[in-house]
């Protein structure tokens, strides 16, 4: 069995576009045509064992952080699926979130005051997870 598989797993996003005026988008901007848009992940086809050490490396824009908040359920791939401990990441996502053990960020923003142990406490109770 596979812990994580990814089959034609992809990924898009819209390009940064000139702001308005605070910040805001204007509202006359078009939909976004094929030239204002990054692919972020195309066709990722992986399969990790269980058990199995696994790292991903790349450059910077390389989709590794892109990849990792796919398969948790963070960001919805746009196209492709993926399975997470036989969860599928699409329908399944609370049972994705529960098999997972994860904490984002790395970015001082909303939790920067807490502990390390706060942290991970705060993250767990979102997944429900017993405290030990």
């Amino acid at each position: 069995m596979f812990s994580i598989q990814t089959i034609g797993l992809t990924k898009r996003f819209a390009k940064k576009r000139h702001r308005g005026v605070f910040g805001f988008l204007r509202r006359s901007q078009p939909v976004p045509s094929c030239d204002d848009v990054t692919v972020a992940l195309n066709q990722v086809n992986i399969r990790i064992r269980s058990g199995e050490l696994f790292g991903l490396l790349g450059p910077n824009g390389s989709g590794k952080t892109t990849m990792i908040k796919c398969l948790s359920t963070i960001l919805i791939p746009d196209g492709g699926t993926a399975l997470v401990n036989g969860f599928d990441v699409h329908k399944e996502t609370s049972m994705v979130r529960a098999s997972l053990g994860m904490v984002v960020g790395g970015e001082r923003t909303l939790y920067w005051k807490l502990t390390a142990r706060d942290n991970l406490l705060f993250f767990a109770s979102l997944y429900k997870m017993k405290k030990n």
